[in-house]
């Protein structure tokens, strides 16, 4: 219901600004509006709530847990993003219906309320995220995957959108106000907006690409005793840095982990452990990376200004030692159990 009740909302937005030119329906039009920001926000908080008689989130206590509060802060500023959203998408009608508009600020326009209500929609989906039941998803591993051969394999699932999500919401807000600077420091003519989403849709290739470039998954050859990491293809003995990567790194919610092998340089290559905490190797899978961690040669990080590392654990607080590695890889912790570093998203 609370699906139908946002459809309803944001259509009713659609009908208000079209229509609200019109003096005639000027002012039922604004009273729609108004009823349909109601509607938008009670829409929300309905797809969130399994019936109106549940208690969220009753305790207001100090002692709640930060993962709790980050879950509630969350949902209220997701609520207080999406509400307004048929206001925006009722202005993009009414621009429309003036006819006097250039068809690429109508696009513009759209890519804005877009991106407007995308960022509302990624914070409700991290609020609802720890609700979802979860079984023994969280202890079971999964079966064994086809056996290819001899050769190299990929170490687990794909990395997929694994690094998609708390962490993009910022620079997705970002986007958008830089987005909207761009617009005016384009707009001298009538090809300002086409420039702006011209430059904007290189910028996010690009970003994309390299997004791709510098987060590969490993690949292991267990024949010959060898890992890929990225381009770079090196012994087990020579990888000699793990670190942890988590999304998001609070308890709580269902998490996302990922361990990251690496060598001297800057290699890196990336196994996913959990993801949305369902446990992603097989048993032979969790062998054979238990089995490179013990052949590796990994310690933590030292900075060329502390050469005894007597800081680097507040230089590479994400930063893993072997035992730690070993421990992650054998079991990785759940949404309720504290990491074993400070891992960034």
């Amino acid at each position: 219901m609370g699906i139908v009740l946002i459809i309803a909302s944001i259509a009713g937005g659609v009908a208000a600004g079209g229509l609200m030119p019109t003096p005639l329906w000027s002012i039922p039009s604004a009273v729609a509006l108004t009823l349909c920001t109601i509607g938008m926000g009670v829409g929300v908080l309905w797809t969130l709530r399994s019936s109106w008689s549940e208690k969220w989130w009753a305790r207001r206590d100090s002692d709640v847990p930060a993962g709790l509060r980050a879950r509630r802060a969350f949902r209220n500023v997701g609520i207080v993003l999406l509400a307004p959203l048929p206001i925006a998408v009722a202005l993009l009608a009414w621009l429309i219906s003036e006819g006097d508009i250039e068809w690429s600020r109508v696009l513009y326009g759209g890519f804005l309320v877009s991106a407007y209500g995308a960022s509302g929609v990624q914070l409700i989906r991290l609020s609802r995220g720890a609700r979802r039941s979860l079984g023994a998803r969280g202890s079971e591993r999964p079966e064994e995957r086809e056996d290819a051969g001899p050769g190299w394999h990929p170490l687990g699932g794909p990395l997929g959108s694994t690094l998609l999500g708390a962490s993009l919401v910022p620079y997705g807000l970002l986007v958008l106000g830089g987005a909207s600077q761009l617009y005016l420091a384009f707009d001298d003519g009538s090809n300002g907006a086409v420039l702006g989403i011209a430059f904007i849709a290189v910028a996010a290739v690009v970003a994309f690409l390299l997004f791709r470039r510098f987060n590969r998954q490993a690949d292991v050859d267990v024949d010959s005793g060898l890992i890929r990491l990225g381009s770079t293809t090196i012994p087990w003995t020579e990888v000699v840095r793990a670190e942890l990567m988590a999304q998001p790194w609070w308890t709580g919610s269902p998490r996302t982990l990922i361990l990251v092998l690496g060598d001297d340089a800057k290699a890196r290559g990336r196994v996913v452990l959990r993801r949305r905490e369902a446990l992603e190797l097989s048993d032979e899978e969790t062998d054979v990376l238990t089995r490179i961690i013990e052949a590796s040669h990994i310690e933590l990080p030292r900075d060329k200004d502390d050469p005894r590392g007597r800081f680097s654990r507040q230089l590479y607080p994400n930063a893993l030692t072997k035992e730690q590695a070993a421990a992650l890889v054998a079991d990785p912790p759940t949404m309720d159990e504290d990491l074993p570093v400070g891992a960034p998203t």
